[in-house]
């Protein structure tokens, strides 16, 4: 579905600098803080089911109290890259991965001995076979996941899923039924085009192997997404490079996309490598979030964005 970003221009880039993983632990909470108020980032998305949400929501609210007194202090760089003058998004990540499920009754069938989310390459396995009841477990679950942003008081301005679990086999299906019930206009298509670019052609092979197979769920979320009248971004980076997003490999992305485009980029970022709370937890890409959070933070980022004629842009309207 076409995009329509807030204060979206058709002579420049429209770009939107995402976060994942909201609330996961202390020091990721602290590290997307940080890269939006010393930073580029225009929107992160909450794991409602994590350690440190309850921490998250009120450390957000006070971000956006600074940001509407224009008290940041990346405000004078934001303004250079005509980032609109309202809220930054925040949205729901939504996971059947990692932790435990908010709801008492989810299946027996999707946990692991340990009554745990399964890990993403068990959850893909089983999605394609999930029961009636099931799916209607996954929905509760998710549901579950979005109530806890607005029953404090935040309508999510998206969705995502960690590890992509919004692309899966019947999955995909409830997210976008569930994202058009509660009036949430955007949801991310992980559809990332030129990953030889990004991946093979930079030397990591496995990488773009498993590139193409997101890619290829993402066709088939992208059609159910266009079928429920959603919106998404017209590019996406960021599929093949969890927490091993540099400047380098922005540029290689960045430059062969024309001028009417709106492209969303999904970060990993922490302010440090600290370590997971639990087994629950674990986290393959903790050594990476720091440099992801110095990148945002960073002059360099700035003075490359102004180069590629791009601007900040939301996701979600007016």
């Amino acid at each position: 579905m076409t995009f329509e970003s807030v204060g979206m221009t058709s002579d420049r880039r429209t770009l939107l600098l995402h976060a994942d993983d909201f609330g996961m632990r202390k020091a990721v909470t602290d590290g997307i803080i940080d890269c939006f108020r010393r930073g580029l980032l225009t929107s992160t998305s909450i794991m409602s089911n994590a350690p440190d949400c309850e921490r998250a929501i009120s450390l957000w609210s006070e971000l956006q109290r600074e940001r509407a007194a224009d008290a940041l202090p990346s405000s004078a760089s934001r303004k250079q890259l005509g980032d609109p003058a309202t809220p930054f998004d925040l949205g729901v990540h939504l996971n059947l991965t990692l932790g435990k499920p908010l709801t008492n009754d989810y299946p027996r069938q999707l946990l692991n001995g340990e009554g745990s989310f399964p890990g993403a390459y068990v959850l893909f396995g089983k999605a394609a076979r999930l029961t009636p009841s099931m799916r209607e477990a996954v929905r509760l679950e998710l549901s579950a996941q979005i109530d806890f942003l607005v029953n404090r008081g935040v309508l999510p301005t998206h969705l995502n899923g960690h590890q992509y679990v919004e692309m899966m086999p019947n999955v995909a299906e409830i997210v976008a039924d569930l994202a058009a019930q509660r009036g949430i206009s955007y949801v991310r298509c992980a559809k990332e085009r030129r990953l030889a670019r990004v991946t093979l052609f930079q030397g990591q092979p496995l990488a773009w192997v498993l590139g193409l197979a997101k890619r290829r769920r993402a066709g088939f979320f992208e059609k159910t997404l266009d079928r429920a009248g959603l919106r998404h971004a017209d590019v996406y980076f960021g599929s093949a490079h969890a927490g091993r997003i540099d400047l380098s490999l922005m540029r290689h992305f960045l430059r062969p996309y024309p001028q009417d485009r709106v492209i969303e980029i999904a970060f990993h970022p922490s302010a440090a490598n600290d370590s997971p709370s639990s087994i629950d937890w674990a986290d393959s890409i903790a050594e990476g979030r720091p440099r992801e959070m110095r990148l945002l933070t960073s002059q360099e980022l700035l003075e490359e964005l102004l180069g590629q004629n791009v601007r900040l842009g939301r996701m979600s309207r007016e």
